[in-house]
């Protein structure tokens, strides 16, 4: 493997360095046996060097606003925003494709009582687990979300009804043998709709995940609801 530069007999290496931090850096190298460059080539390449480091300063810059934008702060979860976007496309590409898309969205049980027990700074802790375990649980594709207060989404792409059954059962096995210091088990009720099957819309897909989620929460908590015909599973129901 030949070496950078091999043969160079003069290299000139100009930092992209806009407010003190070096971002790399524009490298010339000449083939001639020579001594060094020309000063008037040297000054234009620092000037070019320039206005390089400012613009990847202003793309970085830009990329981080843009996640502040987008992120959920308590949890570092997408916020309601970005879902809105994300699930606007994957439903978009579902109608084209033809493959399916499920959500799941789950709301933490007794939150008001973690925080007439313990205090608000509990509450807070509660929702980041929850966050936490949304987050480990999700694959690559999928987006995990914050819509507000204590009710989060799960957007499962090119996934079924019995994969998003999958996950929701995966998230309520994880929050029920892994409690949360101070507090003990957090557990969450998850409503699951999928789309095509329950819906062909943004809109009806959060209504039937919506509705499930509630029918969970009315049945009893730390539970399950997949069909408004049916009622909601408790956790561990099929163990």
């Amino acid at each position: 493997r030949m070496p950078p530069f091999h043969g160079a007999a003069s290299l000139l290496a100009i930092p992209l360095a806009p407010r003190e931090e070096v971002l790399g850096a524009i490298v010339l190298a000449s083939l001639k046996r020579r001594r060094g460059f020309e000063a008037a080539l040297v000054e234009f390449l620092y000037d070019v060097a320039q206005q390089v480091a400012l613009g990847v300063e202003n793309a970085r810059l830009f990329a981080a606003l843009s996640q502040l934008a987008s992120t959920d702060e308590l949890t570092q979860l997408a916020n309601r925003r970005r879902f809105t976007e994300t699930l606007r496309i994957e439903l978009a590409r579902s109608q084209r494709t033809g493959s399916s898309v499920s959500l799941l969205l789950a709301d933490i049980d007794h939150l008001k009582k973690i925080n007439d027990s313990f205090g608000h700074p509990a509450g807070d802790a509660a929702i980041r687990h929850v966050a936490a375990a949304l987050r480990m649980g999700r694959r690559e594709p999928d987006l995990a979300a914050r819509l507000g207060g204590e009710e989060f989404a799960l957007l499962l792409a090119d996934t079924d009804m019995g994969g998003a059954l999958g996950a929701a059962e995966r998230l309520l096995q994880y929050l029920n043998t892994h409690g949360l210091a101070g507090v003990g088990i957090v557990t969450v009720s998850l409503g699951v709709a999928a789309c095509p099957g329950d819906a062909g819309s943004e809109e009806e897909l959060i209504q039937r995940a919506d509705e499930r989620l509630y029918a969970a929460k009315a049945g009893g908590r730390n539970r399950i609801c997949s069909s408004t015909a049916q009622a909601a599973l408790p956790f561990g129901n099929g163990d």
